[in-house]
């Protein structure tokens, strides 16, 4: 009989950082110029906490007994009295140690024999980690990791050194203790992992440089609920012998260096930050702007919502806050924008054992040039198509529930690099107000007819095939990428039958071959039938989708100017070593990188390494990223492995960060090791992306195409029928459209129009990178 699913949680606030607690000689820190560091005291993160336990016992009903709280309340401020007071929650000082301490007992309580007297944890359980504190940057202790270990996120590695800790700063920091470092960090959350515990954690400090939360008039008096603190310091604290970690630490880390991708690619996990790096998370003594932003989304929210849909919405609420619009605090300096980070499985629900497929939608962000315009967060670059139909859902709906409330729908006008401009379609009775839209999701209805993609079911018996194309009309005739042609001409996916299951052809080749034992069976037995096409309809949406932004979107159309970057493929300069299960594996250069002049391909053996390298061309920062569309129809961001973008600072300023490169190793991956050993070579597909905007493209991973098909699909979902909102849609919906357009609009929407965050479209650049990865010659 399986265990019951428990929740647990672990709430860290921290607003005093000066309090001695005994110890008369404070710890002296320096930053790298030689000044002394101090951390002051905070505001607002004792309320953070407060309200995540509100939610998790009266919304998630977590057990005030199964929540651990540590707490450092600011004996200056009489709005922390109280708040850590809770007869049924365990309660700590958040020191270094008792922060690790009750990190690391999550993963060793698993198990009816784990050696401890712990609260028992099941595997299964689900458990909750929220930090409100201090972050900073100080000099590495890890140098054996982060600089000649070549720290890998998917096939790429990083052989820059990284000199620089990401911390979490617990209270006790001038005072004897140690920050808990982004590596430390890691290793707690990936022992958890391993116990197969599912982790959420949210981070409302910086992620990883810059500045951080609460540094800001810290000493000024009074701060009202208007002034604004930033939770942290600019400068990169330099570690002291004392914070070198211990034999045992060490033995540690060594054993978690032999797993792929423990370090800097979260796996198992969901992690949400309040903000990039080199960005300041922001709070008064209300609380962080991203925690209240937070709940009160998770509130309004249904349980099921994805970590993917909770970011969309909060990355919006968070910029549209208040604080976070002011632009100086009151000494001055200049602020930017917060945005959230995600990391790890955005796939999953948030705080939630289930997963669900990616919905493909957007957000509304802002209005228009008329009463009938809204702007959409996503442009060509996400795959928006001009014509294509969106659902205007309630600010609270999950776009992933098929009941989900609709508000209104929206024709895709005008798509530019980044965003989108589409125009309300209103019912005939009654009108909707567009400045209420914003923030509700956009959830894509339908591609025009031209840009959707074709499906036919290919065998020659006709009542087989007759009870097929019935089922895809009852079920999936409303599908917004896939639609069902009998026509002469080829259609883009052809469905046909061998040994009883369907099989899938597309330009790509044969899917079912090429994925092999990956990919389920899609059985034609009568009564699994309805699931199969259930099955069957998802499988090529995804592949639909994939094609899209991999085939769809041309160099050509981005590329508004070439001269943001400067990109090189090159031989790596020397071998690397790579820690296995076997032991030590080593890593040597291809040969060449040169492209074949017909096809365009550059080619790398299994295992060989090649680089890239990023140069900017310009005398401002440019921002970059690089995707894979990888061969197993995944698409996922490689570079930079822990941040949504890379910033490159102008030429001439005084660092060396004009430039950045990693090692990419070609591999093969295990789903396609079949098809690859009969002749067959896969593939990769990296494509740069550069601005002179910082953007995030975390929308366009996606699962692979195996993980895909694994996920469950209920009777209730393949029986689902099409719910049209509005009962008499025109036919032709750009008629439609130009038909509400007044004479000279077209003029005024180009040349006048004036919306935040705005991107002009020459500021763009995108390049692809092809490599076929060969098996290695015997």
């Amino acid at each position: 009989m399986a265990k019951p699913t428990n929740k647990w949680a672990v709430l860290i606030g921290i607003n005093d950082y000066t309090s001695s607690n005994g110890k008369l000689q404070p710890t002296r820190r320096y930053d790298i110029n030689g000044n002394e560091v101090r951390f002051g005291n905070l505001g607002g993160c004792l309320n953070d906490v407060k309200n995540v336990e509100r939610f998790l016992i009266d919304t998630l009903k977590v057990p005030a007994g199964n929540i651990e709280k540590l707490l450092a309340p600011c004996p200056e401020h009489p709005a922390d009295e109280g708040l850590s007071e809770c007869s049924q929650c365990l309660t700590k000082r958040p020191t270094y140690s008792n922060i690790v301490e009750t990190l690391r007992n999550l993963a060793r309580s698993v198990g009816e024999d784990n050696g401890t007297e712990l609260p028992k944890r099941n595997k299964g359980d689900l458990v909750y980690i929220h930090y409100s504190g201090h972050g900073a940057r100080a000099t590495t202790v890890y140098s054996e990791w982060k600089g000649s270990s070549h720290s890998r996120t998917s096939t790429a590695y990083h052989t820059r050194p990284d000199k620089e800790d990401d911390t979490l700063v617990p209270c006790d920091i001038m005072h004897g203790g140690r920050f808990i470092r982004d590596v430390e960090i890691s290793t707690m959350l990936n022992a958890m992992v391993r116990e197969e515990l599912l982790v959420t954690v949210t981070l409302d400090s910086c992620h990883g440089g810059g500045a951080d939360r609460g540094q800001e008039d810290q000493n000024s008096g009074n701060i009202t609920d208007d002034q604004i603190l930033v939770r942290g310091i600019e400068e990169i604290v330099v570690s002291t012998p004392d914070d070198r970690p211990t034999p045992e630490e060490i033995r540690e880390l060594r054993d978690w260096s032999k797993n792929k991708y423990w370090l800097y690619e979260p796996k198992g996990y969901v992690l949400l930050a309040a903000c990039q790096k080199l960005q300041k998370a922001k709070e008064g003594y209300a609380g962080g702007v991203f925690t209240t932003c937070l709940f009160e989304i998770l509130r309004s929210a249904p349980l099921g919502i994805s970590a993917q849909t909770v970011y969309e919405q909060i990355s919006h609420k968070v910029h549209k806050d208040r604080k976070n619009r002011v632009k100086k605090t009151k000494s001055g300096r200049k602020l930017q924008n917060q945005t959230p980070l995600l990391l790890g499985n955005m796939d999953r629900c948030f705080f939630n054992e289930r997963l669900q497929a990616r919905v493909y939608g957007f957000t509304v962000v802002g209005e228009g040039t008329d009463e009938y315009q809204i702007r959409l967060n996503g442009g060509f670059i996400h795959g928006v198509r001009q014509g294509s139909l969106y659902n205007i859902l309630t600010h609270d709906s999950d776009p992933s529930d098929l009941e989900a409330k609709q508000i209104a729908k929206a024709l895709v006008a005008e798509v530019f690099s980044g965003y989108s401009l589409a125009t309300v379609l209103t019912p005939k009775e009654g009108s909707l107000d567009v400045t209420s839209m914003e923030g509700c999701p956009a959830v894509l209805r339908s591609l025009p007819p031209q840009e959707q993609f074709s499906v036919r079911f290919m065998t020659d018996d006709e009542l087989l095939r007759d009870r097929l194309e019935t089922l895809w009309r009852q079920r999936h005739s409303d599908n917004a990428w896939i639609a069902l042609k009998n026509e002469d001409t080829a259609p883009a996916f052809e469905i046909s039958i061998k040994r009883a299951e369907l099989t899938i052809k597309s330009k790509f080749g044969d899917i079912t071959s090429i994925m092999g034992r990956a990919l389920s069976p899609l059985s034609i037995s009568e009564g699994g039938l309805p699931l199969t096409i259930a099955r069957l309809a998802r499988i090529l949406e995804h592949l639909a989708q994939y094609e899209l932004f991999k085939e769809g979107i041309s160099p050509e159309e981005v590329t508004q100017r070439s001269d943001l970057i400067n990109i090189e493929v090159l031989p790596s300069p020397e071998p690397l070593e790579e820690v296995t299960d076997n032991g030590i594996a080593t890593l040597y250069p291809v040969p060449n990188m040169v492209p074949d002049k017909n096809t365009g391909l550059y080619q790398a053996e299994e295992s060989r390494l090649f680089r890239l390298k990023v140069s900017n061309k310009l005398d401002r920062k440019v921002h970059f990223a690089v995707l894979v569309c990888s061969a197993e129809f995944s698409i996922s961001r490689i570079y930079p492995p822990d941040a949504p973008y890379k910033t490159l600072t102008r030429i001439g300023s005084s660092n060396d960060e004009t430039e950045d490169y990693f090692d990419i190793k070609a591999a093969i991956a295990d789903e396609l090791r079949e098809a690859s050993g009969k002749g067959w070579s896969p593939v990769e597909t990296y494509k740069i992306f550069a601005s002179v905007h910082a953007n995030d493209l975390v929308r366009l991973n996606s699962l692979t195409l195996e993980a895909l098909a694994k996920l469950d699909i209920s009777r209730s979902q393949s029986e689902q029928t099409s719910v049209h909102w509005m009962q008499s849609e025109p036919q032709d919906l750009l008629e439609y459209f130009q038909a509400h357009d007044t004479e000279g609009e077209e003029e005024y929407r180009n040349g006048r129009l004036i919306l935040d965050c705005l991107q002009e479209e020459h500021e763009w650049q995108m390049n692809d990178i092809m490599v076929r990865v060969a098996t290695p010659c015997l």
